[in-house]
């Protein structure tokens, strides 16, 4: 977070499961900081997205990516943020093959 303060990227992708807080914390905790809430973040993790995606949406990530990384999805995703768009590419597949 220190690293994000001192040198704001683009964008941030974040690992879900950490040692000492999360990726949902660490996402809260960044878009509560002066400078640094509208930068899109991406929450990532081997927990499938129907279960975990929507708690990113509630800290506040612009999407969830679940492993392994589908580069087409990736790619989608940080370009989508980038726009400024939320973009969960594994719950709208899921939704999809639901229907």
């Amino acid at each position: 977070m220190s690293l994000a303060q001192q040198d704001p990227p683009d964008l941030i992708f974040i690992k879900l499961m950490m040692p000492d807080l999360d990726g949902y914390e660490v996402c809260r905790r960044l878009k509560e900081m002066q400078g640094l809430k509208d930068i899109p973040i991406v929450l990532h993790s081997a927990s499938p997205a129907k279960a975990k995606a929507p708690f990113a949406q509630l800290a506040g990530a612009a999407g969830y990516l679940e492993y392994p990384l589908d580069p087409k999805a990736l790619l989608d995703t940080r370009d989508a943020a980038l726009r400024g768009e939320t973009y969960y590419p594994s719950l709208a597949e899921k939704s999809e093959t639901e229907s």
